[in-house]
């Protein structure tokens, strides 16, 4: 009986834990990106984005014009609207494009891999695939 209790504990504690972004839901609204509160319906941040990803690790991407920045579940620019492209964080770590080349930024929005790269990949497992001149590395 213990132990079915305990498993029980540790799978609520577990889908608390991978669930902790999920708290904001991503809406459309004449064709604008914004997140309401999924328990209450609330609009947390207005529709205003021509885009945005679903929160991870406590950011959401958006686009705003034709750049790319980084809101947390408050609605507020976190990292500014400066990047060509972007993805979302992965492990604190997001790959990011700005003058044709793609580089890494942290969460608080620092540059940690500089941007000299033709391509790159998102981290995963503490790899990324990136290319330079034609080659590819991990």
């Amino acid at each position: 009986m213990k132990s079915k209790f305990f498993l029980s504990v540790f799978v609520v504690a577990c889908f608390a834990s991978i669930n902790a972004d999920a708290q904001l839901q991503r809406f459309y609204e004449n064709a604008k990106v914004g997140y309401k509160n999924i328990e209450t319906g609330a609009v947390v941040v207005p529709a205003k984005y021509y885009a945005g990803s679903e929160f991870m690790e406590g950011y959401a991407l958006v686009l705003e014009g034709r750049k790319r920045g980084f809101i947390d579940a408050k609605g507020e620019v976190i990292i500014p609207f400066e990047y060509d492209d972007a993805s979302i964080f992965y492990d604190g770590v997001a790959r990011v494009m700005k003058g044709g080349k793609h580089g890494y930024i942290n969460m608080k929005g620092e540059t940690v891999i500089p941007f000299i790269y033709d391509f790159a990949d998102d981290f995963k497992g503490g790899l990324a695939r990136v290319s330079k001149g034609g080659k590819w590395v991990l």
